[in-house]
């Protein structure tokens, strides 16, 4: 698209996504215009939160949290801190929804 701009004498300043578009696409594009070396979708964060939350049973997320409390080797730490994190940051979003809600109600009331 920047090289059609260019050979009619004018360049593209920004650009706009208008509606949904795939993960794989932007992980595509990423790979392609970004050029990282041994770029994959494993080192997409969201794919790696996903992956470390899906069992290797394919079942939900008790049966994930009935297997980490299980003493066995999998699924392993990092799975279990990925699934910290996630609880933490619901914690987080819900207290400053709390806080922001009470200052709302504060002011209007």
């Amino acid at each position: 698209m920047g090289r059609e701009a260019a050979s009619e004498g004018t360049s593209i300043q920004s650009g706009e996504i208008v509606g949904l578009i795939p993960k794989k696409a932007l992980e595509a594009a990423a790979a392609f215009f970004v050029k990282a070396e041994n770029f994959h979708p494993g080192l997409v964060l969201e794919n790696r939160l996903q992956q470390a939350m899906r069992p290797a049973t394919g079942e939900g997320l008790k049966q994930f949290l009935d297997q980490v409390a299980a003493p066995t080797a999998t699924p392993g730490g990092g799975s279990a801190a990925a699934a910290a994190a996630l609880a933490a940051s619901l914690g987080a979003m819900w207290r400053v929804w709390r806080r922001r809600r009470a200052l709302l109600h504060h002011v209007d009331g």
